[in-house]
């Protein structure tokens, strides 16, 4: 029996499972001074002395910090797993795992042998209880290959007053690698994804060479140093939203205790999406948000630049090709499957759209249908499979685009002899094309005499965003229009042609509103003890109720209904609330006469009718409160919603 069944702490597993912490209830805490550092260090290796591991510091212990900021309940040290092998002439079986667990039982039992009062070996850790100064501490030593390489990858470089800890670290980290495609493992290297978004080859182990692959040249492992310096050097304010909403979410994140109040990882707001309504700007970016709110409609109004169609296809797919050349389509839940990492739905079907039937059977196996609707829904999924050979035929050469369907085989446009348009309506927008013109002979045919003799396209699809695979971040794929063929139209970015040249009074009354109760408005914003995110909840509130007029009667209600008492009542008595949604429904109505203006004309040769709404990148020049890199939106949720299927 090891001697580590009499010492050791009945409540280790538990502590294991938490991420760290004493085995042994009598091992002290203590703070990793370098000079400490050392000494437990040369207490250690004497232990080892016999076989000559070269043991290689990491975590807190690793900092050479003489003054460090908390105390820690382990020191924390590797060692080379091939070294391990080699003393103890471990022979090779048939699986790697096995070799591995049997150099670490012998390393224990070596250990205990050799004087250790008490071990506990844990995954690949070997935790054992040792004496100095008259008293217990404890050491995890680590028994991984190239144990020189790996253990900078557990050496930190936290700030002072940070929360975050070394694991929280690790999180962004691979939230970082998955967002780009790649896998990183604290105790390998960074790894390539298969098609599956499975481990593949290890790309590199060179801690330098990670930042770089990760963070872009220039960069080095001091960049690699917490959590904070990770994201600070993300620029790229997509990419940086994925990583921190993908870290801060997930188990590790959140079962790691932080050591103090959570601090801003991103500079930029958290709340809401990469295209953000415009009246939201109040309650993500306070007073200032919506005086940039006020200046974008003004300019959107006036100038006219930049601002795009939202096209509103229905059903959205992602089709393209693998690193490998294969052709994939994807329908939308099969491709959020993938981003999570997930090949199979809990009832076994598959989420990789290999072929045409892997999308019927994914369609057929997965939602619910109602009684009565069973050969709807087999029709639906046959048809959207017959577009496979369609869809492969606008591939790019890689990567993956996503898109909504304009219309299809399954739903035809319709020739409308009395306006001379070609009509459709894939969800809620009906689209309106002149047969004369450019686009309109892509999708119909008529003879000398005009008379209508049928289309010449099948498919046309609104390509809106690109993945360069799947997971990573979403970008643009400039000239999508130059992949249609005779059969498919691609329908790139449109823009709008002509400013609609709104009247600016009711802005000037938005600005005057929000300026006067500015201190009210950040105020609220800001959040209190108990209600830290006061912009969240409002994001939630009117995703439910929509941004249209006297929305914000309905508030106390739902808050009530909603919230916790406690949180009901510090919200709905904070004096800012009533600003920040008397400014949202202002901001609404100027909107919405942005709207009914660029709706009135065509652009393109397209006109809508119940249109989904507007977007803008950020145009580019200086206003006087700006949000550099905002994308906006502006949708008419009062006529528009999207159709729940």
């Amino acid at each position: 029996m090891f001697l580590r069944e009499i010492f050791v702490n009945p409540r280790r597993k538990s502590i294991l499972a938490e991420g760290g912490g004493n085995i042994w209830p009598d091992t002290m805490e203590f703070y990793p001074t370098p000079d400490l550092v050392q000494a437990l260090l040369a207490q250690v290796k004497t232990y080892l002395h016999k076989a000559g591991f070269p043991l290689h510091l990491q975590g807190s212990g690793a900092n050479q910090d003489p003054t460090p900021e908390h105390p820690t309940g382990d020191l924390d040290v590797s060692c080379d797993m091939d070294q391990v092998k080699q003393y103890f002439k471990i022979p090779q079986s048939k699986k790697l795992a096995d070799d591995d667990k049997a150099a670490r039982v012998a390393l224990e039992q070596f250990l205990l042998d050799n004087g250790v009062p008490a071990t506990y070996k844990a995954g690949v850790t070997v935790h054992i209880k040792f004496p100095y100064n008259k008293q217990f501490y404890q050491c995890d030593i680590k028994v991984v290959r190239k144990a020189e390489k790996v253990s900078k990858f557990h050496q930190h470089i936290i700030p002072k007053g940070s929360p975050y800890k070394g694991v929280h670290k690790q999180v962004v980290m691979s939230a970082l690698a998955s967002a780009k495609n790649m896998l990183w493992s604290p105790d390998e290297g960074l790894y390539a994804r298969d098609a599956n978004r499975k481990k593949a080859d290890l790309i590199t182990d060179d801690w330098d060479e990670v930042a770089r692959t990760l963070l872009g040249p220039g960069h080095t492992g001091r960049n690699l140093g917490s959590a904070e310096s990770i994201m600070a050097a993300i620029k790229d304010p997509t990419l940086k939203k994925q990583v921190h909403d993908a870290a801060v979410t997930g188990s590790s994140w959140t079962s790691t205790p932080l050591r103090g109040p959570a601090t801003p990882l991103m500079e930029a707001a958290t709340v809401g999406r990469k295209y953000q309504h415009i009246e939201d700007l109040v309650f993500t970016n306070g007073s200032k948000g919506g005086m940039h709110a006020v200046e974008r409609l003004s300019h959107m109004g006036t100038k006219g630049t930049n601002i795009e169609l939202k096209w509103d296809g229905s059903p959205v797919i992602y089709w393209g090709r693998d690193e490998n050349g294969a052709f994939h389509m994807f329908p939308k839940n099969a491709w959020d499957y993938m981003k999570r990492g997930t090949t199979h739905t809990k009832s076994g079907v598959t989420t990789m759209m290999n072929d045409p039937d892997d999308v019927a059977q994914f369609i057929l196996g997965t939602g619910t249908v109602q009684p009565g609707q069973e050969q709807g829904r087999q029709a639906y999924a046959q048809g959207l499979a017959e577009l496979w050979p369609l869809f492969e035929s606008i591939s790019p050469k890689s990567g993956y685009i996503e898109g909504g369907i304009l219309f299809s085989p399954t739903q035809p446009p319709e020739y409308n002899p009395t306006s001379g348009d070609f009509d459709f309506t894939p969800n809620i927008t009906s689209f309106h094309i002149p047969a004369a013109s450019e686009l309109g002979k892509k999708i119909g045919k008529f003879d000398k005499a005009g008379n209508f003799l049928g289309f010449n396209a099948k498919l046309m699809v609104a390509a809106t965003g690109f993945y360069t695979h799947i997971g990573a971040v979403e970008t643009r794929y400039d000239n999508a229009e130059k992949l249609s063929t005779a059969d498919v139209i691609v329908q790139g970015t449109t823009y709008v042609e002509h400013a609609p040249k709104v009247h600016d009074s009711g802005l000037k009354h938005a600005e005057n509103y929000i300026n006067a109760n500015k201190a009210n408005i950040d105020s609220f914003i800001a959040g209190q003890p108990g209600l830290s995110k006061p912009g969240d909840v409002l994001y939630t509130f009117f995703n439910q109720n929509l941004r249209v007029a006297g929305v914000k009667q309905k508030f106390a209600q739902w808050a009530n209904e909603k919230l916790s008492a406690a949180q009901a009542q510090k919200i709905l008595s904070h004096p800012g609330l009533d600003a920040v949604l008397t400014a949202v429904e202002m901001l609404t109505s100027e909107k919405m006469k942005l709207i009914s203006g660029l709706s009135s004309g065509t652009h393109g040769g397209i006109r809508q009718t119940k249109p989904e709404g507007y977007v803008q990148a950020h145009p580019g020049g200086k206003f006087k409160n700006d949000l550099p890199g905002q994308f906006v939106k502006t949708i008419d949720q009062a006529n528009w919603a999207p159709r729940k299927d």
